[in-house]
């Protein structure tokens, strides 16, 4: 049988000039890296003038009266030759500083393991002129991406590059739109002369910026330096201000020298989409994009279900079966089959009026309308290749089960081999709970995506039987929800995707195409856009009162129509009430400080902070550390009511505490600091996940609980008055 061809080919009748940046483009990249390179010069003078300053101060030493003086004179001459060493190295050891993505946690692949997949990926490199990677990496994530360790000595050799290849996106698409990708990726690093440039300003840039922000060992010295007697930290101190401001002005240059390399950014992935095309095809950019947005939304699914089951001891043995299986839940939930999927060539995929980038796969990019324009200026048709791109691997059995260890290892923070479920009996479990995690469709949204405003019943009285209380509820029983409840709700969701675009057009992240656009049956000038977007805020806010209202009134009639029929029912509801509240507090305490934690993730993963931005950074992770700890200890004194899957009393925080959890220590160095605040954002999302699932899960049985109520006073009161 011959050996079946997993090379989809390129388009015919390619243009010559497809990948060959203009000329214009072309300047500005070497302005770009001329700029980078006068920096480096710049830094170089630094350190040849404090390298004479200490030779000269070797040189010639003070002279040394006798006397105590002159133990005063000895102390300050060393002290001023530590601190000016000090400096040197400072400065030298960031030229030897190298940057290296940590890739422990993902699978190796051998070329003598999986052969189809080197000769997919060599006979690639060789058709885009791109070097092959010296190492193949397969990860849990919806994307591939080439990884750059970079150093000083990259500016003048080129670095080794290592493919990571995402099994969430191999999952979802077909074996062309897994060559473009690929493709996509290799075009930033082609060895085509029209693309060497950026090459160079690619690596310069990552090697620069490390120079100026990378923080290590050495900064810990000077910090315990600075610790000790005032007596022999003077020189420290002094040592710490001339960093500080010499970091400071390094870093104002090297911020504008990146303000022209923003103005690349964008050219830069309209390139790398044209090698992409080149081999592939003008459909298979457009179609990919639409792919992958719809995979990291099937992906975030099932790392929430997953660690639901695994709260439980469940851990399945392949997490690729759970993220089909969450593709077709969405499908279902949205009632759209095609959700995800393309429609067929040569339609177009995005509308012009999209404004997003897609997924994370690539970030500061383009709209993806934009980019299926450029992907499409010279359309290139190339037949259609349904296969998937698995089809590459072998011993897939194998690679489950390392890609399950290697998710539950980044997601829950432990290694769990050994203790698998089979993938059918974890999605049961899965299947189980969204059956009762869901609201009755009468409700039209009111209870989504929104905090609640339940009643606190010790302001309430207990009600008794008398005729007017009696006909209050059973009145109010008749009236909700309001009967024209779907109208408000349709509104309500109205405005805040009105909310949503206008925001986007406000901040700039959204693209405004000409100088107007729709808006409520208009077309809205620009300058509109600060007071729409505040009519709209202030309608949200009105429904937003509104809704509080319905929550008091609804709590209050619930618990004494539940107090009249049982004083237990009351009661228990007024539990579940308080239970409630207390949940969604600790919820927004953790999302406030979720968010600040996200952020300073984002700014030690640049390298870009400032003395003053670390200080900054490490108190409000300090503050973020303290808040989890104490919502751990107050959740450990809340017993939870019954619900499905959880017995009455147990314990909160023996449901929403990461398993073995000790607390983050944030060092100063950017290694350690990088790796206690992705500890810490793991224990977040593990505490996060449970709490809302504690959440949705209570408010479902309030609900549940309430109708019932309903329901039975109805049929009591009715009794009651047909007996009289």
């Amino acid at each position: 049988m011959p050996e079946l061809d997993l090379y989809p080919p390129a388009p015919d009748d390619v243009p010559a000039n497809l990948t060959r940046p203009s000329s214009a483009y072309r300047m500005r990249a070497v302005t770009v890296l001329a700029s980078l390179f006068v920096f480096l010069f710049v830094y170089l003078s630094f350190i040849v003038l404090l390298a004479w300053g200490f030779w000269a101060l070797v040189q010639n030493p003070p002279y040394i009266p006798k006397g105590i003086g002159a133990y005063y004179i000895i102390f300050g001459y060393v002290a001023i030759l530590a601190a000016l060493g000090m400096l040197v190295v400072f400065l030298v050891k960031g030229l030897f500083k190298r940057q290296r993505t940590d890739l422990s946690r993902d699978i190796r692949l051998e070329r003598n393991e999986q052969p189809e997949l080197f000769r997919f990926i060599d006979r690639l490199c060789e058709e885009t002129s791109a070097p092959k990677p010296a190492g193949i990496y397969l990860s849990t994530d919806v994307n591939a991406t080439v990884i750059v360790n970079t150093s000083l000595i990259n500016l003048v050799m080129p670095p080794q590059k290592q493919l990571r290849i995402g099994a969430g996106l191999v999952n979802a698409v077909n074996l062309r739109e897994f060559k473009a990708t690929l493709a996509h990726e290799f075009g930033h690093f082609s060895q085509k002369k029209t693309l060497s440039i950026h090459t160079y300003v690619y690596v310069a840039n990552r090697v620069l910026r490390d120079v100026v922000y990378a923080r290590d060992t050495w900064d810990d010295w000077l910090d315990r330096w600075c610790g000790m007697d005032i007596r022999v930290s003077f020189p420290a101190w002094v040592l710490r201000g001339v960093v500080w401001v010499l970091r400071g002005l390094l870093g104002l240059v090297f911020k504008g020298i990146n303000l022209l390399h923003l103005s690349l950014r964008r050219q830069m992935e309209f390139n790398a989409d044209d090698v992409a095309v080149s081999v592939a095809g003008s459909d298979a950019v457009a179609t990919l994009l639409c792919r992958i947005e719809f995979a990291d939304q099937c992906q975030e699914l099932t790392a929430h279900d997953l660690r639901t089951a695994a709260v439980h001891g469940l851990y399945s043995r392949d997490v690729l079966y759970h993220q089909d299986r969450a593709a077709a839940h969405l499908r279902a939930v949205n009632r759209k089959p095609e959700m995800g999927i393309p429609p067929t060539p040569p339609t177009q995929v995005f509308d012009p009026n999209d404004t997003s980038t897609g997924s994370v796969i690539w970030d500061s990019h383009p709209t993806n309308h934009d980019r299926e324009a450029n992907a499409k200026r010279y359309y290139l048709p190339t037949p259609p290749d349904d296969r998937t791109p698995w089809l590459l691997f072998r011993d897939m059995d194998f690679l489950r089960v390392k890609l399950s260890e290697s998710f539950y290892l980044n997601s829950i923070g432990k290694p769990v081999a050994g203790v698998w479920s089979a993938p059918e009996y974890v999605q049961a479990f899965i299947d189980a709970e969204r059956a009762v995690v869901g609201f009755d469709p009468k409700y039209h949204g009111l209870f989504d995506d929104r905090l609640l405003r339940l009643p606190n019943l010790d302001s309430v009285p207990t009600p008794d039987l008398e005729r007017d209380i009696v006909d209050r509820l059973a009145a109010f029983f008749t009236t909700y929800p309001p009967a024209d409840l779907v109208d408000q709700m349709r509104a309500h969701h109205q405005r805040r995707e009105e909310a949503k675009v206008l925001e986007g057009y406000r901040s700039g992240n959204a693209v405004l195409k000409g100088h107007s656009f729709p808006f409520r049956g208009r077309q809205a000038a620009k300058k509109e856009i600060p007071k729409l977007l505040k009519d709209v805020s202030r309608e949200m806010e009105a429904d937003q009162a509104r809704f509080a209202d319905w929550d008091q009134a609804m709590g209050v009639a619930h618990y004494q129509a539940g107090y009249l029929l049982d004083p237990s029912r009351g009661g228990d509801l007024g539990y579940r009430y308080a239970f409630q509240m207390s949940l969604q507090s600790w919820i927004n305490i953790l999302n406030r400080q979720q968010d600040s934690i996200q952020a300073t993730l984002e700014w030690a993963s640049d390298g870009e902070l400032t003395e003053e931005e670390l200080s900054k950074a490490l108190e409000s992770l300090r503050t973020a550390g303290s808040k989890y700890a104490d919502c751990l200890a107050k959740t450990e004194m809340m017993l939870c009511p019954e619900m499905s899957n959880i017995e009455y009393g147990q314990r909160v925080a023996g449901l929403i505490r990461p398993d073995n959890w000790t607390p983050p220590q944030f060092g100063g160095d950017d290694a350690s600091l990088t790796a206690a605040i992705q500890h810490l954002i793991i224990d977040y999302q593990t505490t996060l996940h449970g709490l809302r699932r504690l959440f949705f899960k209570g408010l479902v049985s309030i609900l549940t609980r309430q109708e019932q109520i309903a329901t039975d006073f109805t049929a009591t009161v009715s009794k009651t008055r047909a007996a009289e």
